[in-house]
């Protein structure tokens, strides 16, 4: 059942999209509110189309931190860009949910939409998976060049792309 997958892929799609916006801010300087916005949009509809990437939302913040200390973020163009990210997701709320949703409610279906019988088994199952296949090494693995190269780059101190940081 590939129901609870059905959003990645235009969530990736919005991601790697804002990404790209983000990196035209860093090369086109001249029009760099333009990408500003366009990248925030779409990361908004990225945010909105899966919920699991409001995990977003600190990365993003701390790469507008990072750009605002090196100058090449003003708080103006910081509000500029947040302004964008949450209009798609303030449509999202106005469609997604109606006024006599309570908080517990919302949160009680994120926490299980699939209406899995046991969701605490579940979880527990899942715990054990992650501790015992392949996968997750090949993540920490991928995870630590990463984190190196990042490291290496600030070491001899060259610039990191703002989009690099998000991601």
């Amino acid at each position: 059942d590939g129901k609870t997958v059905m959003g990645e892929m235009p969530a990736i799609f919005f991601l790697v999209l804002s990404f790209m916006f983000f990196s035209c801010f860093g090369r086109f300087p001249e029009k760099k509110r333009l990408w500003l916005i366009l990248g925030g949009f779409v990361m908004g509809l990225c945010i909105a189309t899966k919920t699991s990437f409001l995990l977003l939302i600190p990365a993003i913040c701390i790469g507008a931190f990072i750009e605002w200390r090196k100058k090449n973020l003003s708080p103006v163009e910081i509000a500029i860009t947040a302004a964008s990210i949450i209009a798609p997701l303030v449509v999202w709320i106005m469609t997604q949910f109606i006024p006599g949703d309570s908080i517990s409610k919302i949160i009680g279906f994120y926490a299980n939409p699939s209406r899995v019988a046991d969701p605490a088994g579940t979880v527990i199952h899942n715990i054990k998976v992650l501790f015992t296949d392949t996968s997750t090494v090949f993540t920490i693995v991928i995870l630590a060049v990463w984190m190196s190269g990042i490291a290496l780059r600030m070491k001899i101190r060259k610039a990191i792309p703002m989009e690099e940081i998000i991601a």
